[in-house]
């Protein structure tokens, strides 16, 4: 099993000129509420974690490349932005690169998704997508939920999204998370 000595997370959006869909709930809240908790689960079991989100930019570009940069700089074994998808649909979904490590971790965290009564949207092959063709290492995207679904915002808890984030990192990678568990 692969050691994961440093993680790069990116709460989608949150910054100017980068905003996230608006539905029953903000994206960007969503996208950040769930960022942190899994921040701090990954440190808690000791895991070096760069927040690539960055504070300001000054083009949708910028913000894009500011947070491929930090991931890139600071030689992460993997990198995850977390967003929330918008649009009618329901359910969680992974977006990368398929093929080995990217969709393998995918594949796990659409499971412990599932687990939390969130349709299973499957792993999708997204090569036109910046943050996961700009980093150097493994990449995925993974959108937690829709905002705009009912469905999907009702008993939403990021605690419990973020929990199985971490659940599905922990298991394609030599973590051991059973103390830490919600």
């Amino acid at each position: 099993m692969k050691k994961l000595n440093i993680i790069a997370i990116d709460m989608g959006h949150n910054v100017n000129y980068d905003i996230g869909a608006v539905g029953i709930r903000f994206e960007d809240d969503l996208n950040k509420l769930v960022g942190e908790a899994l921040i701090l689960k990954l440190r808690a079991v000791g895991i070096n974690v760069v927040n690539c989100t960055p504070d300001n930019a000054a083009s949708l570009y910028d913000s894009l490349n500011q947070r491929c940069e930090a991931a890139n700089n600071t030689e992460a074994d993997f990198f995850i932005s977390i967003h929330h998808n918008a649009g009618g649909g329901e359910g969680a979904e992974v977006l990368c690169l398929t093929g080995g490590l990217a969709e393998e971790v995918g594949n796990a965290i659409l499971y412990e998704l599932s687990e939390l009564g969130l349709k299973n949207r499957g792993v999708k092959d997204r090569r036109d997508l910046f943050v996961i063709n700009h980093t150097v290492m493994k990449a995925i995207l993974v959108e937690c939920a829709f905002c705009d679904s009912e469905r999907d915002m009702n008993n939403y808890n990021d605690g419990r999204v973020a929990q199985a984030i971490f659940e599905g990192v922990s298991k394609n990678f030599d973590i051991d998370y059973s103390p830490y568990s919600d």
